[in-house]
């Protein structure tokens, strides 16, 4: 995908391999495929104001953290060498979630109601498990979830809870920490 009429055979029309190797909360390390002599500057899309916004320039090696970055959000970045007119494809990453908080577990009827906190994230994925046994995931839930009514764990009077929150970004899932377990139990009080 070159330039019509480009002659200099050795300059490169795109910057290559463009992928994220670190998502933090708060930060998102970049890496991309070197080209020989190469100059680069990163810009990151800014949503508000429509636009590229050059993050940093006269960067001499391929790779860049943004240190910028807010807990759970999307964020598109290209890089572009400065000295060779070589551009990236466009990159949809995350930051990972903050970890999550579960507020309560209390009976609601027959079920147990999970209350948590509200979190920025693409989605939450609740896991249970009874007695010693070990954790499995009960459901999946919107990111602006901030509940969930686990129903069927009435023969399972004690029962443990725990959350995590997940981004998606460049097709996988960037992950929280799970949240501090909490129990609950869906037995009547005698």
């Amino acid at each position: 995908s070159g330039s019509p009429g480009a002659t200099s055979a050795p300059k490169a029309s795109e910057v290559t391999g463009l992928r994220a190797v670190k998502n933090g909360t708060k930060s998102i390390t970049l890496a991309w495929d070197g080209i020989s002599g190469a100059v680069y500057e990163v810009r990151r899309f800014d949503p508000a104001k429509k636009k590229w916004i050059t993050q940093k320039t006269n960067i001499q090696t391929p790779g860049f953290t943004d240190n910028k970055c807010k807990p759970g959000k999307h964020y598109k970045y290209i890089v572009a060498s400065t000295n060779q007119t070589a551009v990236s494809k466009q990159l949809d990453t995350a930051t990972k979630p903050k970890k999550p908080v579960i507020r309560s577990v209390k009976r609601k009827g027959k079920a147990l109601l999970i209350k948590w906190k509200k979190c920025s994230a693409d989605s939450i994925e609740i896991f249970v498990k009874s007695g010693k046994g070990k954790f499995k995931k009960l459901a999946v839930k919107k990111g602006s979830a901030v509940s969930y009514k686990a129903a069927g764990l009435a023969k399972k009077k004690n029962c443990s809870f725990k959350i995590r929150a997940f981004m998606k970004g460049s097709g996988k899932k960037i992950y929280s920490a799970y949240s501090k377990v909490k129990s609950g139990s869906s037995a009547k009080k005698k």
